[in-house]
């Protein structure tokens, strides 16, 4: 069993009750991971798997894609869910690092970003400004990434 740090990118609904979970994690980068019965009105595990919310995450893996055996909400950022236009934004970046990002590329400074940008958004008012600051800061951080 692996613990993972992560924001929870996005989910795609699998199956009659599961869901597929797209993760940015600390250890790892990019991770696909199931969570069996997450759609289910009775799951636990559903409300710490919101996209936008930094968990804990327990994934067993024998072969092939793992499976979420428990997770621990650490940040919720529940002012930030509240705004259509941060969470339009948060989707934004969402999308940039599904399509651009490999699983198993761990970068520590892009987390660090991703994180950095959920806190700021959280709290200020102008989310696409706070976008802009990432979006410049990530190409930074890739650049330094490179030497």
């Amino acid at each position: 069993m692996q613990k993972y740090t992560a924001i929870i990118l996005a989910s795609r609904e699998t199956g009659e009750v599961d869901r597929l979970y797209f993760l940015y994690t600390l250890e790892q980068g990019l991770v696909k991971a199931a969570a069996k019965g997450a759609r289910k009105p009775t799951a636990k595990l559903a409300g710490h798997l919101e996209p936008g919310t930094m968990t804990e995450v327990y994934v067993a893996r024998a072969r092939g894609m793992g499976q979420i055996t428990g997770a621990i909400a650490l940040e919720n950022f529940g002012d930030f869910k509240k705004d259509f236009e941060k969470i339009g934004e948060f989707f934004r970046i969402a999308k940039f690092f599904l399509k651009n990002f490999a699983e198993g590329e761990e970068d520590d400074i892009i987390f660090g970003l991703l994180s950095e940008f959920l806190k700021i958004a959280d709290e200020a008012n102008n989310a696409e400004l706070i976008a802009e600051a990432f979006w410049w800061n990530s190409l930074k951080g890739w650049e330094i990434g490179q030497k």
